[in-house]
């Protein structure tokens, strides 16, 4: 698809209703939110998050169909809040290893060479000892306190890969890691994930991200899910990305968001 001439054909014909998605439901919706006011001053948008979203609606469908997943997908660029897709909300899994890393740059009595090296391990290759014990050292108010900073909400649990968090919530704290320095060390870590796990958002330019996943002993599924932020024109978009597996297939749900990160990426001219 052309970007530019798809989203100016779409804004002279009629705009799309946009409803909610709940993971029952037949076909996938848009969901936005205007901010009234962001944690850091965001400049104009270069794009539109509302029509990203609506060109991404059969993409998805599409992709659900072949992968026998369920999608959702959140994107914030500082103003806007949207979300499309069958999936709303899962376990945080890996991907709350991001703030519980950064809350422990800030509080954790650890010595500072302890510190970065469970840091690069927990974002790098998700080592789950590394970031229990950063954790263990911050707790979990602290962690939930350095989301709520950026204006996002999680319920972080002991067993933190079960915290809940919300894709738009995750997309929102995703745009907040864009105004961080670009050498702290997690941010530095986001872009040098190991190969193995460069699935989804890792399929785009200059992406910083980190993914998460793991099999629901209930219900026999598999979720797999990342949260990321890239710059589009100079403009700073937070993404987070959730497939789920019925059958639990591990494979399934990272070629489902191998296809979703394409995507978008061809969307938003950032496959080169």
């Amino acid at each position: 698809m052309n970007t530019r001439v798809a989203r100016a054909v779409a804004l002279l014909g009629p705009l799309l209703a946009l409803t909610t998605a709940a993971c029952s439901a037949p076909a996938a919706g848009t969901d936005t939110e205007e901010t009234p006011s962001a944690p850091v001053s965001a400049p104009d948008p270069v794009f539109e998050v509302t029509d990203t979203l609506r060109f991404l609606r059969d993409d998805l469908a599409e992709i659900e169909e072949e992968t026998g997943t369920e999608l959702g997908i959140s994107l914030y660029d500082g103003h806007i809040n949207g979300h499309t897709g069958t999936i709303a909300t899962l376990p945080s899994w890996s991907t709350v290893k991001v703030p519980i890393a950064l809350s422990a740059q800030e509080h954790c009595s650890y010595s500072d060479a302890a510190i970065s090296s469970m840091i690069e391990s927990s974002i790098e290759w998700s080592d789950n000892a590394s970031a229990y014990s950063l954790l263990q050292c911050v707790g979990e108010e602290s962690v939930e306190e350095e989301v709520a900073d950026a204006g996002a909400v999680i319920d972080v649990r002991s067993a933190f890969g079960r915290s809940q968090w919300p894709l738009a919530s995750a997309a929102r704290y995703a745009w907040h890691l864009s105004t961080l320095d670009e050498d702290n060390e997690v941010i530095i870590a986001m872009r040098d994930v190991v190969d193995g796990q460069r699935w989804g958002l890792g399929n785009l330019e200059n992406a910083a991200f980190k993914g998460g996943w793991s099999g629901d002993r209930l219900d026999g599924s598999w979720h797999s899910r990342q949260l990321g932020f890239v710059r589009v024109d100079g403009q700073a978009l937070g993404i987070a990305i959730a497939a789920r597996s019925p059958e639990g297939s591990y494979v399934n749900t990272t070629e489902a968001l191998d296809k979703l990160a394409i995507a978008l990426g061809d969307e938003l001219g950032l496959r080169g």
